[in-house]
């Protein structure tokens, strides 16, 4: 009777000891594709890499989470780390992961899970995202050069070496500007003709309007012009 509660005793410690021992297996092969490009030493990467592994047998799920830091990926610790998704187990391992900051380094980490056992928490390798840099067309004909031409930007305000180019920016500036407001006056004035029905004082205040308008927009050209003139003048002579 005892030698027979013995073994089942043994037979239950070694069903329980071997279930702990053969815990779920962790992901491997981890792997990343980089929208394509085949990069051995992962240093920028875009911003939707697919995250890649070995399915595990046994797991019905897996959980990925991400983190932006220097550290190595094993340092960090596990409440840091934000939740990517919990991916139902399938044929193919792999994610596609959008990137939620460009210019950033990255890791990632994965573990697979059942409805009774997880495995190990493992790294994929890190990497940094591609910075996103806007370039802009390149200047060619009229609007090139110095500042003295085409319209002028605030920002380029910000850009000027010298109290002279500044001067000069602002100068710009308020040219364009004094055309379009000029463009409105005039078509203000035509929409108070077009509407006057013969009212004498709305066709004379178009009138007067437009006057004027042409008269300062007239003055303005020479001004723009005399100016060009004379720089012109000044950087020949020297």
């Amino acid at each position: 009777m005892k030698k027979t509660f013995f073994a089942i005793a043994i037979s239950v410690i070694t069903i329980f000891s071997g279930n702990s021992a053969f815990a779920l297996n962790a992901p491997s092969g981890l792997d990343i594709d980089c929208c394509g490009k085949d990069i051995t030493n992962i240093t920028s990467c875009c911003l939707g890499p697919t995250f890649k592994w070995t399915t595990v047998t046994g797991a019905r799920r897996y959980t990925l989470r991400y983190i932006s830091t220097n550290e190595p990926c094993a340092t960090v610790a596990t409440g840091r780390w934000h939740l990517i998704t919990e991916e139902p187990a399938g044929n193919v391992g792999s994610y596609s992961f959008a990137v939620p900051e460009a210019g950033k380094p990255y890791c990632w980490s994965i573990v697979a899970s059942n409805d009774t056992e997880t495995s190990a928490m493992v790294y994929g390798p890190s990497f940094s995202s591609e910075q996103v840099i806007i370039t802009p067309p390149p200047c060619t004909g009229s609007n090139c050069g110095g500042g003295t031409h085409g319209p002028i930007t605030i920002s380029e305000f910000l850009k000027a070496l010298t109290l002279e180019e500044a001067v000069n920016n602002i100068l710009n500036f308020l040219f364009f500007l004094a055309l379009a407001l000029a463009v409105i006056m005039i078509l203000y004035a035509a929409f108070l003709l077009m509407t006057s029905h013969g009212n004498d004082k709305q066709v004379t205040k178009a009138k007067t309007i437009m006057t004027w308008t042409i008269l300062a927009l007239a003055i303005i050209l020479l001004a723009k012009g005399l100016s060009s003139a004379i720089s012109g003048i000044i950087t020949g002579s020297s």
